[in-house]
């Protein structure tokens, strides 16, 4: 195995910052630059394995191992699963991260390189398993052994290695395999905007995070809580809708991928919900006057026409309606500024003659009901009244109709 002395440190990872990293690719990433080396393990039909190590998370998209002069027929098929848990025996499917497939052989210092291709991501910092098998039986390949050069950003890990599915420590800090890994380290996220940057504390708000690096990503935070749901739309943008807050204010919103832990400081403000308005108990509530063709009527008949009367100061006014559920009403007349014209004790309501003067007059009726509402009302202005009849149903709600009186 290499000494101490002998590994080369992978560039840093900085997990939970936006800090620059390295990209890992190119020269630096061979694994065996020294030139003197020998044919020295034999093994077939099972598989070879060995650690190395890792200071970060990454993508590995390339493996490849320099062995005696063969022929493609010898390795065709064969693969390189990455395990981790190094340094236990790499047959464990609960520690498998991934698999790379033969991709070529090739000519290289006299003997041949065996490459496999692929997208295995290394989660973090450790040591892990590079695992050749599935060698055609009664194929046998010499491994090239080699000095250690300057590999970067992986090394091969201390500890014991695998040869045809025994265990071996043969190697030193001189001789090893000669082989070479390659890819692309994965970043921390950056947390760019939001939009919109405010919602309630009660939460629901649809938010779009606009950023890097959100490939794979695993979260999203608002101070800490979960997002109530949260889809990765590309590497650049996350929709994420933001769960319900402890206090109005300003919070951090996070993302976390493979890379680490990004936060937008004092990204989002949470705000109070605006009060709503309640009915009065007195008085029931009404919503804005609708149209009868248009919606499901309270009321759905009228007399041709309704008839004013003027008695002095005194008005009169007689309509006739006709319901379509069985329920409580209440029968209440408006002026055009939205004010209830009070209804005097001569007023009826079919056979129910009113005997004290009254804004609102509650009826209980049954489906199909038709009766003759006569409001008799002391005011001077008598044009543009409007008869409101409202219903509650079972459940609290109210529905109404409208009708002008002229």
């Amino acid at each position: 195995m290499p000494s101490a002395a002998s590994r080369i440190r992978i560039a840093t990872l900085c997990a939970g910052t936006a800090a620059a990293i390295p990209a890992l690719g190119g020269a630096a990433t061979l694994a065996d630059t020294g030139t003197s080396s020998f044919d020295n393990w034999n093994f077939s039909s099972s598989y070879f394995a060995l650690g190395f190590t890792s200071t970060g998370p990454a993508h590995v998209d390339g493996f490849s191992i320099l062995v005696g002069s063969t022929t493609s027929a010898a390795i065709t098929g064969s693969s390189v699963d990455i395990y981790g848990n190094h340094p236990t025996a790499p047959t464990g499917a609960g520690d498998l991260l991934g698999t790379l497939s033969y991709d070529s052989i090739a000519a290289d210092s006299g003997r041949s390189r065996v490459a496999f291709t692929g997208s295995v991501a290394v989660p973090g910092a450790g040591s892990y398993w590079a695992k050749w098998r599935d060698l055609p039986a009664g194929q046998s390949v010499w491994i090239r052994m080699g000095n250690p050069g300057t590999p970067s950003p992986w090394t091969i890990a201390a500890g014991t290695w695998y040869l045809n599915g025994a265990s071996k420590t043969g190697f030193t800090s001189t001789y090893f395999a000669k082989f070479r890994i390659t890819g692309t380290a994965i970043t921390a996220p950056t947390v760019s905007t939001l939009a919109p940057d405010r919602g309630t504390t009660a939460g629901g708000t649809t938010v779009t995070i606009t950023g890097t690096g959100f490939t794979g990503a695993t979260a999203v935070t608002f101070a800490g809580t979960a997002a109530t749901s949260s889809t990765v739309d590309s590497a650049t943008q996350i929709t994420a809708v933001s769960p319900a807050g402890a206090a109005a204010g300003d919070v951090d919103v996070a993302v976390t991928t493979g890379g680490g832990t990004t936060a937008l400081a004092s990204g989002f403000r949470y705000e109070v919900p605006a009060p709503v308005a309640t009915p009065d108990a007195g008085t029931p509530a009404v919503a804005a006057p609708v149209a009868v063709a248009t919606r499901r009527p309270v009321a759905t008949r009228m007399a041709s026409s309704s008839r004013l009367r003027r008695y002095g100061r005194a008005i009169t006014t007689t309509d006739r309606i006709q319901v379509n559920d069985a329920g409580r009403y209440s029968v209440f007349y408006e002026s055009p500024t939205g004010a209830r014209v009070p209804m005097s004790r001569r007023s009826s309501l079919g056979t129910r003659a009113l005997r004290r003067t009254t804004y609102a007059a509650v009826l209980n009726l049954s489906a199909g009901d038709d009766i003759a509402i006569r409001a008799r009302m002391t005011r001077r202005n008598r044009d543009a009244l409007t008869l409101r009849i409202v219903r509650r149903d079972p459940s609290g709600a109210l529905t109404g109709a409208s009708f002008r009186a002229e």
